[in-house]
């Protein structure tokens, strides 16, 4: 982020286009963001894709095949609901970081069973008591 950060150092949002809806978003903070000719724009996600893969080649990790694993950009996200709901975050919560407008394409990437869900909920609130002051 240093490489985007403005002199007050704030991290500009940026609009960015939604391949799949079509539709450019409202401007948000991107993680991944370079400045171009003095704009900020996203890195594209082939030169993540492609930065990811050579990594994932150089690490020497391979599939049962012998093969380099290969992974897409998106399986990330999916990867990080999924832990993010299993390690206590309300499902409802993640679908508002997803975006999604519905719950059920935050449990679809979620890879979980609803019971799941729930459980790990009740885990999140039951730890979330117990760090509470007991004067409340």
């Amino acid at each position: 982020m240093s490489r985007v950060r403005k002199p007050d150092g704030t991290v500009p949002s940026i609009s960015i286009y939604d391949k799949y809806e079509k539709t450019w978003n409202a401007a948000i903070l991107i993680l991944y963001q370079w400045t171009i000719d003095g704009e900020h724009r996203p890195i594209s996600e082939n030169v993540i894709r492609r930065s990811l893969n050579d990594t994932l080649k150089a690490s020497g990790l391979v599939n049962k095949s012998g093969e380099s694993l290969h992974f897409q950009p998106h399986d990330f996200r999916r990867v990080f609901i999924t832990d993010a709901v299993l390690n206590g975050l309300p499902p409802h919560i993640a679908q508002v970081i997803a975006g999604h407008d519905s719950i059920n394409t935050t449990m679809g990437y979620a890879a979980i069973y609803p019971a799941d869900a729930i459980e790990a909920h009740r885990a999140f609130i039951a730890r979330r008591r117990q760090t509470r002051p007991t004067e409340e």
